[in-house]
């Protein structure tokens, strides 16, 4: 893997149109790092959900500046990429417009996902 130790620091709005931004930021820095088409496909889809979930659920009722970082760091061969917020946290919303699915998707792409209801989520490739 190229760029051992490098890393990706940035925060975006929790709005729809940063989604796409955040997956594609995080895809163009795997690219450099030397990671696979597909790898880079199920990292950009990880990160995807990852992104959404906050846009959909973190700042809900709250009044707080919506926004979200991530901090990508290649690391021997994996790419490490952590999604944090400052929202509320994982609750229940029976009105959702998501199917759900979200946290399951990430796990069935990453070698290795956590989240925490401590402000922060992590998404691992």
């Amino acid at each position: 893997m190229q760029g051992q130790g490098e890393r990706m620091l940035a925060r975006y709005p929790a709005a729809p149109t940063s989604v796409g931004m955040a997956s594609r930021d995080v895809d163009m820095f795997a690219q450099r790092g030397g990671l696979s088409e597909l790898t880079r496909e199920l990292i950009a889809l990880a990160v995807s959900e990852a992104a959404s979930n906050v846009v959909l659920h973190a700042y809900l009722g709250t009044t707080e500046p919506a926004s979200f970082d991530i901090d990508a760091e290649l690391q021997r061969e994996r790419l490490v990429v952590i999604v944090e917020d400052r929202g509320s946290g994982m609750r229940a919303h029976p009105d959702s417009p998501g199917m759900g699915l979200g946290l399951g998707l990430i796990g069935s792409v990453a070698r290795r996902s956590r989240s925490r209801t401590a402000r922060r989520a992590c998404a691992c490739a």
